[in-house]
């Protein structure tokens, strides 16, 4: 995942445009800290990074708070053993009513 965010512009029709990347995640990974450096050096790009599931109005909540300063991407990692409601609803639903590319 962190490759393809580092290539968000040429990969995404719009990915100019995407200003707000959301990590959800389980454990801890290197290549995020090293993903955050570059984006936010090149590209001045809002990063946040939350240690644990969302639930869909955490989601809404999020990408909410993000919108009104460009696209979002909202990646969900790690947490595949824990799909419930929630994650079908973000996936199914809210991703799509929001504009957003979220990725599990």
């Amino acid at each position: 995942m962190c490759k393809i965010l580092r290539w968000k512009d040429q990969l995404f029709q719009g990915g100019e445009n995407i200003k707000n990347i959301v990590f959800c995640y389980a454990a801890w990974q290197l290549c995020y800290g090293e993903l955050s450096a570059a984006l936010l050096r090149d590209n001045k790009i809002s990063m946040r990074f939350i240690k644990k599931k969302p639930s869909s109005a955490k989601f809404v909540q999020l990408v909410k708070a993000a919108a009104p300063h460009g696209s979002s991407i909202v990646i969900i990692d790690d947490f595949m053993s824990q799909f419930d409601e929630d994650l079908v609803d973000i996936v199914t639903v809210q991703s799509r009513r929001r504009n957003t590319s979220t990725f599990i």
